[in-house]
């Protein structure tokens, strides 16, 4: 949501609009109103109003399909109160220092996610660990495949 405010600056009236961009990026957008400091306050404000309305955000990418890494992150804010300390704690674990980790540099869309993925992930993540950590990263990944809709690409569910 963009905001608008006017400032003045040398001997006129500025406006400020402030918005994210394409990247979630706080910018700001100034532009002179023309009009002298002195008496014009009340015709800036319109004239920012006026330049409010007829300005266009950009249309963030992540809105519609996050990244899953940053998903993941979301939804562990979300469940902190929601859920006692120690499960809260398991699912920090394992969202912090395995999933975000792994699929953070591969820039995985959160629509695109598949449960082979999931497999793929669970496969490289029980090389070297003891097999009942890997069947709680696995439970976890595959709980967050489901609940986004994904399937394999040969229909097959299972994993």
């Amino acid at each position: 949501m963009a905001t608008v405010s006017v400032q003045p600056k040398g001997k006129c009236w500025y406006t400020v609009i402030s918005y994210k961009d394409e990247n979630g990026k706080w910018r700001n957008k100034m532009q002179t109103t023309g009009l002298p400091i002195k008496g014009n306050k009340k015709r800036a404000e319109k004239v920012a109003t006026e330049r409010l309305a007829a300005f266009e955000e950009p249309v963030r990418a992540d809105v519609e399909d996050p990244f899953l890494a940053d998903y993941l992150k979301d939804w562990l804010n979300y469940m902190e109160g929601r859920v006692e300390r120690t499960t809260y704690g398991g699912y920090a674990s394992s969202v912090n220092c395995v999933l975000v980790p792994y699929f953070e540099p591969k820039k995985t869309r959160l629509k695109s996610f598949s449960l082979r993925e999931a497999q793929t992930f669970y496969d490289e993540l029980r090389k070297g660990w003891k097999s009942t950590e890997a069947y709680h990263d696995k439970a976890l990944s595959c709980r967050f495949a489901r609940g986004t809709g994904a399937r394999c690409q040969n229909g097959d569910d299972s994993l």
